[in-house]
């Protein structure tokens, strides 16, 4: 669920990508610990489900933890 070609310094969430692999999962949608990519995709769906993206947005770091051994640690 990373952005392909993205030429930040860190890996970046693809948000579209875990709309698709997510949105059909039965899990209950919480916003209280991001912790995983699930989480990340749960805070994000409850903004959208209750619009709470108003006004002026600016990018943010997130850490959320990860499968094995990192690319290029």
């Amino acid at each position: 669920m990373l952005v392909r070609g993205s030429t930040k310094f860190h890996h970046e969430f693809d948000l579209e990508e875990a709309r698709r692999q997510f949105a059909g999962m039965s899990k209950t949608l919480s916003g209280e610990q991001v912790t995983s990519p699930w989480d990340l995709y749960a805070v994000e769906a409850l903004r959208d489900r209750h619009q709470l993206r108003i006004g002026e947005s600016y990018p943010a770091d997130v850490f959320v933890f990860g499968k094995g051994e990192p690319g290029d640690p």
